[in-house]
């Protein structure tokens, strides 16, 4: 493996935030509406840690894209 920086490609719910420019609050409100990336929780317990992987967040993105003037 090379010396460079690797890509990361898990974010938890603050980096996630910074990522996109929107509050930790936003996340949290788009993971209870069901509207934000998938997610998956580490455990069953109801604060488990949560993660969203770069993939799945690039697809969630992509399905959001709009464009021209129809929008």
């Amino acid at each position: 493996m090379s010396d460079q920086r690797q890509e990361k490609l898990v974010f938890n719910e603050t980096e996630l935030a910074q990522a996109l420019n929107v509050s930790v609050r936003t996340i949290r409100r788009w993971r209870s509406e069901g509207t934000g990336p998938p997610f998956a929780k580490l455990n069953d317990a109801p604060q488990s840690p949560v993660r969203y992987r770069l993939s799945d967040v690039d697809e969630w993105l992509t399905s959001r894209l709009r464009g021209g003037d129809s929008d």
